[in-house]
């Protein structure tokens, strides 16, 4: 890097550079910028893998906790499917994350934010969002039948009229 600015800086101070247009700055400006685009977008592509790995890891919590909260009214296969996904999930950014981590930060990534969000969505969204939308059932109501007697007539409440009677009044 340091030949190339040298080199740049005795160009600038030669005739050709006197003369040049417009056109040759810019180009051996985006030569000498080129090295460390790179390095920006390596920057950029680890922060970005960073919270990526942060967003996923909360998905998948967010998954089991409601798996393991709702498990008594979910079916059984359901709750399977789930945290069968999760652990595949959790597996795969683990291992990714590892082979990362053995890498110089000079080196091409294994594991990239959108290789995350990707896998993520395919792999563990699209299965279990069936599965976490369902509502929970509403309890059964019990049947709201009016006690009996010891004669197996139907109590009355006060103000009520029995049937017989109700009946009567229609006719008239």
């Amino acid at each position: 890097m340091q030949a190339k600015f040298r080199e740049m800086s005795d160009w600038l101070y030669e005739d050709e550079a006197y003369e040049a247009k417009r056109e040759v700055f810019e180009k051996k400006l985006s030569g000498l910028k080129a090295p460390f685009d790179k390095i920006s977008r390596r920057e950029a592509e680890i922060q970005r893998r960073a919270d990526q790995a942060k967003k996923a890891t909360e998905v998948v919590a967010t998954y089991l906790a409601f798996v393991n909260e709702n498990a008594d009214w979910l079916k059984e296969d359901d709750v399977v499917k789930v945290r069968t996904a999760c652990e595949s999930f959790e597996t795969w950014l683990r291992e990714r994350q590892d082979a990362q981590g053995k890498l110089a930060q000079s080196d091409d990534p294994v594991l990239t934010g959108l290789a995350i969000e990707e896998r993520l969505e395919d792999d563990l969204t699209s299965k279990c969002a069936s599965i976490l939308r369902q509502k929970k059932p509403a309890p059964k109501k019990e049947d709201e039948t009016p006690p009996k007697d010891e004669n197996g007539a139907d109590e009355m409440k006060d103000g009520d009229a029995p049937a017989a009677d109700a009946k009567d009044d229609e006719a008239m």
